[in-house]
C-alpha cells in the first residue's frame, strides 16, 4: 500500500485473521505516514496487546487518546490492560 489507510486496512485484515506481526508492521506504517488517525493507533494497540507486547499496546492506546482524548475505545481498552499489570 501506498497510503495510510491501505496500510490500516491491510494491518487490520491481518489482526482480524489473527497474523499479529503483520498487523503490528502495516499499522506502524500507518501510523508513521498519519499520527493523527486515533483509529490506527487503536489497532495498532490491538495488535500489540494480541501479541503479548502489553506496554506496547499501552502506549499506543495513549497516542490515540493524544490525538482524540474522548476516544471510547482507546480509553476503555488502555484502562483494561493497565488494571491487568
Amino acid at each position: 500500500p501506498c497510503s495510510a489507510g491501505g496500510w490500516a486496512g491491510l494491518g487490520n485484515v491481518a489482526l482480524l485473521s489473527g497474523d499479529n506481526n503483520t498487523a503490528i508492521t502495516a499499522l506502524q506504517a500507518a501510523t508513521g505516514l498519519k499520527a493523527k488517525d486515533p483509529e490506527a493507533w487503536v489497532l495498532l494497540g490491538r495488535a500489540q496487546a494480541a501479541s503479548g507486547a502489553k506496554q506496547d499496546a499501552i502506549r499506543a492506546f495513549e497516542k490515540a487518546l493524544e490525538v482524540s482524548p474522548d476516544h471510547p475505545s482507546a480509553k476503555t481498552e488502555r484502562d483494561a490492560l493497565l488494571s491487568s499489570e
